[in-house]
């Protein structure tokens, strides 16, 4: 028998149950966006995400690198592939991919360059914005889950901004600004469950790009949004749901889009012979080891067996620990096993994420577990697997939050919920003021501007020695990232920039770097690890000089 039309007084009240649904939608989001906004605000300092002079900002390490490619890349033309430069590594260039410097906002400043003031750079704006919509990812996961009450979706918005993870993230030298976009995945989970939910919107538009977006950040973030989309096939091919067919065309439709896209922008020219993979790994006690938490102060060193492993920082808080304790207690044993197996691809896809973050040599502690010697070549792509927890943490906290609110009466979910936020928040604050803290401090430069600035105004080439690339280790003094970011700051082209894919076409004897005459508006830098080789130089008497444990060379300086 065909269903009847309901009745006036049944319409009335779906409209209404509709209405009610759609506003508790709206607050929801702009709770959350309001709590990111009032984090971010008191987080960052104005003058560093839109500072009065961009080039008094000094940065080293990782972030400067990240600043050095996106400023040369701002300053180069249009090159193919596009992400490329020949600025950096001149004339063989560098991909900014390579650099982090983080395309997904390089490429449209790129278009609006003309109307930037000089210097200019997005690295900390882009993390301002990454974490503004943090508690917005997270209530959009939470409530594509199906949970859609508005005290869930508060409590959820505060613990997304006092996530461990993320904090030591962002306060590890705020080196790693690319791989603070935690929100792309929490996008990428709530897409699951829409996808799952039926939702063609987010079956054929979601995939595609999130997938390039992700790339665009990061390659590690974009491997793990992968994983999290090809979960909803998964699970509906486990229920025998049809959709699962028309879920993986979509999803492998995005990734080959993602593949040509990634080789047309210049990413599989930037994929080296990495290794290392099982050092940068997760230890098993990662998520409930209290490392820098306020509440349990009673472990003041990271668990870490292989000196690799602050890559696998993986602690929970206090209040999601607390989470996942009262949802395990909630659960019955009677809880119908349809339950769980309606998502069945994503439990398999949690596991092997965490499988894989623990690596092919386990640790619990300092014990050893176990260890495989041979894993295949790709793994060394992704060598610091610790990272791959982080959508495994995240699936915890909604899995939690949801169970805890529709297995617990309303009144008694409120309190506990509103509890494990209010002692997350808490456990955080040692992270939180350090990150705030460092973001405040300002760096001083460690070179002498007022001499090397007017050297550098009437240059137009940098080259130093030795070039990072033969060093084979990371250059840790501030001073070589200062030279390129002043170096940035004149457009000067360079020999040299230290990424995570090694150039191995340049020369790396001194006799062919330093030791042929200068050219016209060179300048030269022997750097305080390779001052042997000054003796290489030809006229080192008569055009360097001495300057903060810096040997500078340059035309300009004959006869001063």
């Amino acid at each position: 028998m065909d269903r009847l039309p309901p009745t006036g007084k049944k319409r009335s009240n779906e409209l209404e149950s509709q209405h009610g649904g759609v506003r508790r939608g709206v607050a929801a989001y702009l709770t959350a966006l309001l709590i990111g906004l009032t984090f971010a605000s008191w987080l960052f300092p104005r003058n560093l995400l839109f500072p009065a002079n961009y080039y008094d900002m000094a940065a080293s390490e990782d972030t400067a690198q990240h600043i050095i490619g996106q400023r040369y890349f701002l300053l180069d033309q249009w090159r193919n592939p596009p992400l490329e430069t020949k600025l950096l590594r001149w004339p063989r260039g560098v991909s900014i991919a390579s650099t982090d410097s983080i395309p997904l906002i390089a490429l449209p400043a790129k278009l609006v360059r003309r109307f930037l003031p000089p210097g200019f750079h997005a690295i900390f704006l882009f993390l301002a914005i990454a974490w503004i919509l943090q508690p917005v990812a997270c209530v959009f996961a939470l409530r594509s889950s199906g949970e859609r009450r508005l005290v869930p979706s508060l409590a959820l918005a505060i613990i997304a901004i006092s996530m461990p993870t993320l904090l030591y993230r962002s306060d590890m030298g705020l080196g790693h600004e690319a791989l603070c976009a935690h929100s792309l995945i929490l996008f990428a989970i709530g897409v699951y469950f829409r996808i799952c939910g039926g939702s063609n919107v987010a079956l054929w538009t979601a995939p595609p790009v999130l997938l390039v977006a992700s790339l665009l950040v990061h390659p590690y973030l974009m491997a793990m949004i992968a994983a999290v989309l090809l979960a909803a096939p998964l699970s509906l091919f486990f229920r025998r749901d049809p959709r699962w067919i028309r879920a993986a065309i979509a999803f492998f439709a995005g990734a080959i889009v993602t593949a040509v896209l990634g080789r047309l922008f210049g990413y599989a020219a930037g994929t080296g012979a990495a290794s290392g993979y099982g050092y940068y790994s997760m230890n098993l006690l990662s998520p409930i080891d209290p490392f820098k938490s306020l509440l349990l102060p009673f472990f003041p060193t990271l668990m870490d067996a292989t000196g690799g492993q602050y890559e696998g920082y993986q602690y929970l808080g206090l209040g999601v620990l607390f989470l996942c304790a009262i949802s395990l207690f909630s659960i019955s044993s009677r809880m119908p096993r349809r339950t769980y197996a309606r998502h069945v691809g994503l439990l398999a896809i949690a596991l092997w994420l965490t499988l894989f973050a623990l690596s092919n040599v386990v640790f619990n502690g300092t014990f050893q577990v176990a260890h495989l010697a041979r894993v295949p070549r790709l793994f060394h792509s992704f060598r610091s697997s610790g990272r791959f927890f982080w959508p495994v943490a995240y699936l915890l906290v909604i899995g939690s939050i949801a169970c805890v609110s529709r297995r617990l009466r309303s009144t008694i979910a409120a309190v506990v919920l509103l509890t494990a936020a209010c002692l997350q928040f808490a456990d955080a604050s040692t992270l939180r003021n350090a990150l705030r803290d460092h973001l405040h401090r300002q760096e001083r430069w460690q070179i002498d501007r007022a001499t090397l600035g007017p050297l550098m105004q009437h240059s137009s080439q940098l080259t130093l020695w030795p070039r990072s690339e033969c060093l084979g280790r990371v250059i840790w003094d501030a001073r070589y990232y200062h030279l390129l970011l002043l170096a940035s700051q004149y457009g000067l082209r360079t020999n040299t920039i230290f990424t995570a894919s090694p150039d191995s076409t340049g020369s790396c004897r001194a006799s062919e770097v330093i030791g042929t005459p200068l050219s016209a508006g060179e300048l030269r830098i022997i750097l305080p690890w390779g001052a042997d080789a000054k003796a290489e130089f030809p006229n080192a008497r008569e055009l360097c000089r001495p300057s903060g444990g810096l040997i500078v060379c340059s035309i300009e300086l004959a006869g001063r």
